[in-house]
């Protein structure tokens, strides 16, 4: 390598280094900015708590301008480092390294321009030639990379950074909530952010599930150094205040939920977060059918009944249950306690009835846990034997002459009533 290329590769390593050194500082730049930005949007917002097109300015101001100051001082030397972008020419470097060298400044450029001359000649001149090479040997024996200090030239910079590093660190340690309630606040611009009590609410659960119609008891407890007296809650159902059981313990029962709703609590101006009550369909019985066969002998036409109750039937009576219920995982009916289990909403079974028992079916909601039941008598006459009397008179002129008188009956009637006697003289049988 000649001495005049050895020379434009000194200038080429400075120039590399130089944007190496324009990195550093472009990324000193952009911490103390991100630093400086957030430290006055959170601070601002932790004390202002602004409204929603605030908070906005606020959060795409601070976006736009760490996105600018990334792009423009750190990104582009990055680029230009690796000869993205136009770099700066060995001319402008030669009045960069002149600053940091003053006694080669002009040597330096005119040692460059006389190459250009040289190589713009139709033909080789010998004595410029020389000259190049001869300036460039005496140019050569500098180190100009050695012109950039990136440590040293940068250290400023940092030092810019440490105060504001450190009242970073501070806060973030002693006092996280600056930091992320106003972060958050700016982030979600668009949320509403309701101003934090001095005190807590506690519920057991954030939802609750309840059957249609059913009323739901609402106990709250309450944490903090300052309690309030009296506490609301609030919901669809209207605004009520809630009864104190406890010094921080309160409690309301909601009376014939209806519709899904959410509710809140209210005290001292404070608001809590929201909760929901989704309500449910009742686990129920949409039909109960029964149709019943009674006993031959009775000769009774069968006989329907719909949303059948308490019941008193024949003995030997037969139902065959048509049953369809709603909104249940399974339904158990206990018959003579024995128990029949079915898991689809529509099942039919038989059963006869010999003696009197209660029935019940046990509906199991599909979406609680909740265990609904209904119960009906079915209440059994049992079929008693026939009963028969008889009275014999006797003639009292006549003592021969008998005469007989005959009560029957039975439950469901007689359909036939026979007299058999005998008629016996000196142990012998005349008459049957």
């Amino acid at each position: 390598m000649g001495a005049y290329e050895n020379l434009l590769d000194q200038i080429d390593r400075f120039i590399r280094k130089y944007y190496k050194n324009e990195m550093v500082k472009g990324l000193l730049f952009f911490i103390g900015s991100f630093l400086v930005t957030f430290l006055l949007t959170t601070t601002l917002e932790y004390f202002g708590r602004f409204n929603s097109f605030i908070r906005a300015i606020l959060f795409f101001s601070f976006i736009a301008i760490n996105i600018y100051i990334f792009s423009y001082y750190f990104l582009r030397s990055l680029l230009k480092l690796f000869s993205f972008g136009k770099q700066i020419n060995r001319y402008q470097a030669a009045q960069i390294i002149g600053d940091f060298f003053p006694n080669i400044s002009d040597r330096l450029l005119n040692t460059l321009q006389l190459s250009d001359e040289l190589q713009h000649q139709n033909a080789s001149l010998e004595l410029i030639s020389a000259s190049v090479s001869q300036r460039a040997s005496t140019l050569s024996v500098f180190s100009f990379s050695n012109a950039i200090n990136i440590k040293e030239n940068n250290k400023k910079y940092f030092l810019y950074i440490v105060p504001f590093l450190a009242v970073f660190l501070l806060i973030a340690f002693f006092l996280p909530n600056f930091f992320t309630q106003s972060t958050e606040r700016v982030v979600y611009f668009k949320q509403e952010f309701k101003p934090e009590a001095p005190f807590n609410f506690h519920l057991k659960s954030s939802q609750f599930i309840v059957e249609e119609g059913e009323d739901l008891k609402i106990d709250l407890k309450l944490s903090g150094s300052s309690l309030p007296e009296k506490v609301y809650i609030t919901s669809s159902l209207g605004t009520f205040l809630m009864d104190k059981n406890a010094k921080n313990g309160f409690s309301f029962l909601l009376k014939n939920i209806r519709t899904s709703t959410s509710f809140h609590f209210t005290a001292n101006d404070f608001e809590s977060s929201s909760y929901m009550i989704q309500v449910v369909g009742k686990s129920v019985l949409k039909k109960l059918t029964g149709n019943i066969s009674f006993p031959s002998y009775l000769n009774m036409e069968p006989q329907k009944i719909d949303n059948i109750g308490d019941l008193i039937l024949p003995e030997g009576s037969v139902i065959n249950w048509d049953v369809l219920s709603d909104n249940t995982s399974f339904v158990d009916v206990e018959i003579y306690q024995k128990k029949k289990h079915f898991i689809t909403p529509g099942f039919n079974f038989k059963t006869q009835f010999l003696n009197s028992t209660p029935v019940t079916f046990l509906l199991k909601n599909k979406h609680t846990d909740k265990l609904d039941s209904t119960s009906f008598n079915v209440s059994i006459i049992k079929d008693a034997y026939p009963t028969i009397s008889v009275e014999e008179l006797k003639d009292s002129l006549k003592s021969s002459l008998s005469f007989f008188s005959v009560f029957a009956s039975d439950d469901y009637g007689l359909t036939d009533l026979s007299f058999v006697y005998t008629v016996t003289s000196d142990g012998k049988t005349k008459k049957n």
